[in-house]
């Protein structure tokens, strides 16, 4: 990376984020209560989605799981299988576990997380595709701490960026929501239509 303003730098992931693997929860252990395990399928459209959930019940391991508990705000990135690279966030201050080939990334506290956030989001193919080397189903940790991160050393310029993207990230959901409600008007006057058009109606 070359031609960054002043006041930037060029970091590599893992000098500025912890990253922590997810432990090998036993499916015929999962249970309908207990506390929920985040997978992979519920990293969905930058955020952690509770959908199809499975639970643990600590006291059925001898592992100390308290070391696989997910915090608010942690960002966690898909890292096997068809969806490798993909991203979110943890908003939530309900206690989870995570779960195996997820990685969960603890941003310094002088760093935006968001700003991390966004950049892996923003970049994921470019960034991933020149981790890996080429298109693989799988990202190792080495791999993950080898990405480079253009990063400015002003915290409040890190703000300002977020503030655009979260802005423009809103704007594109309000719009998504717009516009499927539409679909779903019209729908609907089609099906009317439809059913008037053979009742001799229209």
């Amino acid at each position: 990376m070359t031609n960054l303003p002043q006041g930037w730098e060029v970091k590599k992931l893992g000098d500025i984020v912890k990253l922590k693997n997810g432990f090998a929860f036993k499916s015929n252990l999962f249970c309908d209560i207990g506390i929920p395990i985040i997978r992979i399928k519920n990293i969905q459209n930058e955020n952690i989605v509770l959908d199809d959930l499975v639970f643990c019940n600590p006291n059925d391991y001898k592992n100390n799981l308290d070391n696989y508990l997910i915090q608010k705000n942690d960002i966690l990135i898909a890292m096997s299988g068809a969806t490798t690279g993909k991203i979110g966030i943890y908003n939530l201050n309900d206690k989870a576990y995570l779960n195996q080939r997820i990685g969960l990334l603890r941003i310094d506290n002088n760093i935006l997380r968001k700003y991390v956030f966004w950049f892996l989001y923003c970049n994921s193919e470019q960034n991933l595709t020149n981790a890996l080397g080429a298109a693989q189903p799988n990202l190792s940790t080495e791999q993950i701490h080898n990405i480079q991160i253009p990063l400015p050393k002003d915290i409040k310029e890190q703000e300002r960026i977020v503030g655009i993207l979260d802005e423009l990230s809103s704007h594109v959901k309000n719009l998504k929501q717009n516009y499927q409600a539409q679909i779903k008007d019209l729908q609907e006057l089609k099906n009317s239509l439809l059913d008037k058009a053979f009742k001799g109606e229209l």
